[in-house]
């Protein structure tokens, strides 16, 4: 790899496992809402669109502030917005 390329990735500090560590986190929660929304009822259906708007809006961090990626960090970001604002628009009888 030419030097060039490994300036792309920011120094591994504790800052930046903590928000990895919160990612991980959120991904198994949404693993959780979607096994219990499969098994039981569709109640927490509505926990796993949170939670996975929320691990999509940290993905979009941890790209912007670890491997410095602009595309697919906007990627990220926008589709965890439009899970959350579906998941509102849900809680409220909307859609």
């Amino acid at each position: 790899m030419s030097k060039k390329e490994d300036n792309k990735i920011s120094p591994v500090n504790r800052f930046n496992i903590l928000w990895v560590n919160i990612q991980v986190i959120m991904t198994i929660l949404v693993v959780i809402f979607l096994i219990l929304s499969f098994v039981s009822s569709k109640k927490y259906f509505l926990g796993m669109e949170v939670c996975m708007g929320l691990d999509l809006l940290v993905m979009a961090y941890n790209n912007y502030l670890i491997y410095k990626r602009k595309n697919v960090t906007v990627m990220y970001a926008i589709i965890g917005v439009l899970v959350l604002l579906y998941a509102l628009l849900g809680f409220i009888g909307v859609i």
